[in-house]
């Protein structure tokens, strides 16, 4: 009932909970078929958690930076990070500003690489008129303890609207 519930609030057609949001940004990971030797672009500022889970499936975490101005990830130096290895660019939106995820998109489908939304700080956030999370092609939200919503102590949800990813 809860993913039902959560599937009507995001607009994702499928919504699956995991018992902790970096739970769901592994099996993100895994869903998109990341392996070992694979690259995942993610930000320099981010919690570790990101990086973690990327190790956990043997993929090297290759870090860009960050806009100043607003701490998320500058999809130019995005693309100046992306090799042959590169699988996944993990995007994070910090501090409840969903990042501009447009560009990052663009960049990821003209070189088909799947991009993951870490929305874990942007429950309920909008981008464009629409929920924070569901332009990428995977999302994760947190519902830890200290997060705007919560499940009592952990908890989180990863969020598709491709079947395929939504089944691994």
């Amino acid at each position: 009932e809860f993913e039902e519930k959560f599937c009507e609030l995001s607009g994702a057609k499928y919504s699956i909970s995991v018992n902790s949001a970096t739970s769901g940004l592994h099996a993100a990971l895994v869903a998109a078929g990341v392996q070992p030797g694979d690259e995942v672009i993610q930000p320099a500022l981010t919690v570790v958690m990101n990086a973690f889970v990327t190790i956990q499936c043997g993929a090297i975490p290759v870090f860009a930076d960050i806009n100043p101005h607003t701490w998320n990830i500058d999809v130019n130096t995005i693309e100046e990070k992306i090799t042959d290895k590169t699988k996944v660019i993990m995007a994070v939106s910090l501090f409840g500003l969903p990042l501009d995820i447009e560009p990052i998109l663009k960049l990821a489908k003209d070189r088909g690489i799947i991009v993951i939304d870490d929305s874990a700080e942007t429950i309920c956030g909008l981008y464009n008129d629409q929920f924070a999370g569901t332009h990428s092609d995977l999302a994760v939200y947190s519902f830890e303890n200290k997060k705007h919503m919560t499940s009592g102590s952990e908890g989180g949800m990863v969020i598709t609207s491709n079947e395929d990813f939504a089944t691994k």
